[in-house]
């Protein structure tokens, strides 16, 4: 897994940011990158969210759908 701290680099270079976001969401799409999402959650359930990431239940993402 890896990621990127996006407000580091948004100060100081936004052409990265951009390059890298646009990268991230061509290969999502197309598939080459694959998300992993341990779950999705609504913002009810934020504390329970928390606590799996504290408890590390999680392997990977823990999303918080405002839908829900």
């Amino acid at each position: 897994m890896t990621g990127i701290y996006v407000s580091v680099f948004f100060a100081q270079r936004p052409d990265l940011v951009y390059e890298a976001l646009a990268f991230l969401v061509a290969h999502t799409l197309d598939g080459t990158v694959c998300p992993n999402v341990a779950a999705v959650l609504g913002l009810s359930q934020t504390a329970e969210a928390h606590r799996m990431l504290e408890e590390r239940r999680a392997v990977g993402a823990v999303v918080l759908d405002p839908r829900s």
